[in-house]
Formats: structure tokens, C-alpha cells, sequence
């Protein structure tokens, strides 16, 4: 069980889809938010 991450830069095409493994997810659960968009 973990996380399922993917993060998509729509200005080059590129996708990269990765995962958390539960271990890791609390460190990183105060920074993800489902369905979240960032933008730079």
C-alpha cells in the first residue's frame, strides 16, 4: 500500500508516474492534495 503519484508538464508532453511506498507517505502527506494542479 502507498501512494500513487503522477505529474504531467503539458508544455513538453511529459508524464512521469510514480509511487510512495507507505513507509515514505506520511512524510509527504502534508504536501499532496488529491486532484491538486500546480502551476508555475
Amino acid at each position: 500500500m502507498g501512494i500513487t503519484v503522477l505529474f504531467l508538464d503539458e508544455k513538453v508532453n511529459f508524464v512521469i508516474h510514480g509511487f510512495i511506498s507507505a513507509g515514505r507517505a506520511n512524510h509527504y502527506m502534508p504536501s499532496l492534495k488529491v486532484g491538486s494542479i500546480v502551476k508555475d
